[in-house]
């Protein structure tokens, strides 16, 4: 009767998580936020580092760049549309209005798309896990502060910069299927700093996953 007992308290937080993830609507589409440096950047303006502003906006648009790429390729789950993080507020209150999105073939180009039939969806974004209330059991990259800008490696190996998968109020949703572990870094011939290029890898782990929950 022990072993049996001993048994179920282990299945189940994966059981609790499972259910969790379970009562999520299989979205129709994916709303991706990217991310701009936007307090970074006005710091940097205040302090006269107008080169330093130069190099963090295109590490934002390599990045940007990056994750749409990989999702262009590799994920197929269903539609993905792009907006920037200078638009939370009005994505959380749902103001469509007055969001721009983009596609993977509008990226330079702002496209308005039409949500009014949407019924269900999801938003996602890469940043950072909040370790308190969530763990991941892999290694990630997770992108460290301005520093980089001195000439520090700009990403190093740690447990909390994922994929992460939110409901439409913003909420995280929990493991396995709210977290996902992704790469990110700078490849090229370091000797040849012009071919160093960020590279993402995240979205066919995000496929499968989607994939699997909601078959």
């Amino acid at each position: 009767m022990k072993q049996v007992f001993f048994i179920l308290l282990l299945l189940m937080p994966w059981q609790g998580l499972r259910a969790q993830s379970k009562r999520v609507e299989r979205p129709q589409v994916i709303l991706f936020m990217l991310n701009e440096s936007l307090n970074q950047i006005e710091g940097l303006k205040k302090r006269g580092r107008i080169n330093d502003v130069y190099l963090l906006q295109e590490a934002d648009r390599e990045i940007n760049q990056s994750i749409i790429a990989d999702f262009a390729k590799h994920f197929s789950f269903c539609p993905v549309y792009y907006f920037y993080n200078r638009d939370y507020d009005f994505v959380k209150e749902r103001a469509w209005d007055k969001v721009v999105f983009y596609d993977a073939e509008h990226i330079t180009t702002p496209k308005k798309i039409e949500l009014g039939n949407l019924q269900q969806y999801l938003i996602a974004e890469v940043n950072y896990v909040p370790m308190t209330n969530y763990t991941v059991k892999d290694t990630a990259s997770r992108r460290k502060g301005i520093d980089y800008l001195a000439g520090d490696e700009e990403y190093a190996s740690t447990r909390d910069y994922s994929l992460l998968l939110y409901t439409p109020d913003f909420q995280l949703i929990r493991e396995p299927l709210g977290i996902t572990n992704i790469s990110l870094r700078r490849n090229g011939n370091i000797f040849q700093p012009k071919t160093m290029k960020y590279q993402f890898r995240g979205a066919e782990k995000l496929n499968m996953t989607l994939t699997k929950f909601f078959p």
